[in-house]
C-alpha cells in the first residue's frame, strides 16, 4: 500500500494447542494443485480450532498487513528509530505511529526450526502481533492457507492448474473482480432465456454448447430437455389448425 500500512484485524478463533499432521516423506501434497518439493521446510504452520488466541504471544499472520508489526517492543532486537512517514491505519480507521523497526525471532510451537523476521515495525498502542504475508512472500517463502491451517513453505512446485491467478500489486494481492460483476448480472439468467437468445436452439444442443464451453460468457445452467417451448411449436407448425365450419357450397365457386 503506499502511503500508508493498512492492518486487518480476524476475530476467526485461532488455537495452536494441536499439532497439525505433518508427513515424513519427502514429498507432501498441499491441497489439489501445490506440492512440496525435496529438501523443503515448513517454517511456520497455524492451526484453525475453537480455542482462544493469545495475543501476547501468538502471531496473526494477516494477508492485508503490508509489513510486520508488534506493540511489543521487548520482542525487539537491534532496534533504530524509524524515519519514514508511514503510519498503521487499522480497522476502525484509527492510525498509529511507527517509532522504531528491529528484528525478531520466532519459535513456531510445532517446528524445529526458528523463524527469523527483518524489518520489523514497533507500533506503540498495538495489541496484536502481526505476520504480514506479503513480507514473507518478498523472503522467498510461499504461504498456503487450507481450511484448518495455514502454513509456510521454502519451496513449492506446482502439480494443477490453479483456478484463479493475479499478480501482486505493491504489498497485496489482488483478483480481478471481472467475473464478479458477470455473475451479478447473471442472477436471473435461464435455459429458457438462452435458449431464446440463440434464435430457440434445442435444449439438447444448449447443453452440448455449456458442457464444451463452445460460447463465450455461456453460464453453466440446469438444462432440462423434455422442456416444450411454445415459440418453437409455433415456429414449426406448417399451418395453423382451421376452425371447422358447418356451410356447404351448393355449386362451385368462381
Amino acid at each position: 500500500m503506499s502511503g500508508s500500512t493498512e492492518g486487518y484485524y480476524s476475530e476467526e478463533e485461532i488455537d495452536f494447542d494441536e499439532p497439525p499432521e505433518q508427513s515424513n516423506t519427502v514429498t507432501e501434497e498441499v491441497g489439489a494443485s501445490l506440492k512440496v518439493t525435496e529438501k523443503s521446510e515448513t517454517a511456520l504452520v497455524a492451526v484453525s480450532n475453537r480455542g482462544a488466541i493469545n495475543y501476547n504471544d501468538d502471531w496473526i499472520v494477516d494477508s492485508r498487513c503490508s509489513n510486520h508489526m508488534t506493540g511489543d517492543k521487548k520482542k525487539l532486537s537491534n532496534l533504530s528509530p524509524y524515519k519514514g512517514d508511514r503510519v498503521v491505519v487499522t480497522a476502525n480507521n484509527s492510525r498509529l505511529p511507527i517509532t522504531h523497526i528491529g528484528k525478531t525471532v520466532i519459535n513456531p510451537r510445532f517446528s524445529l526450526s526458528e523463524v527469523k523476521l527483518q524489518d520489523v515495525y514497533h507500533v506503540p498502542g498495538m495489541k496484536k502481533n502481526l505476520l504480514s504475508v506479503s513480507q514473507l512472500t518478498s523472503s522467498g517463502n510461499y504461504v498456503v492457507f487450507g481450511p484448518k491451517d495455514v502454513k509456510v513453505y521454502q519451496s513449492l512446485k506446482p502439480v494443477g492448474t490453479p483456478i484463479m491467478e493475479r499478480r501482486r500489486l505493491e504489498s497485496i494481492y489482488v483478483m480481478s473482480a471481472e467475473s464478479a460483476y458477470v455473475d451479478k448480472t447473471r442472477k436471473n439468467e435461464t435455459a429458457d432465456l438462452w435458449h431464446a437468445r440463440l434464435g430457440h436452439v434445442s435444449y439438447r444442443k444448449l447443453k452440448i454448447m455449456m458442457k464444451k464451453a463452445m460460447l463465450k460468457d455461456l453460464p453453466q445452467l440446469d438444462v432440462r430437455e423434455d422442456v416444450i417451448c411454445a415459440g418453437c411449436q409455433y415456429g414449426k407448425a406448417h399451418q395453423l389448425p382451421y376452425v371447422e365450419s358447418k356451410f356447404r357450397a351448393k355449386e362451385p365457386v368462381n
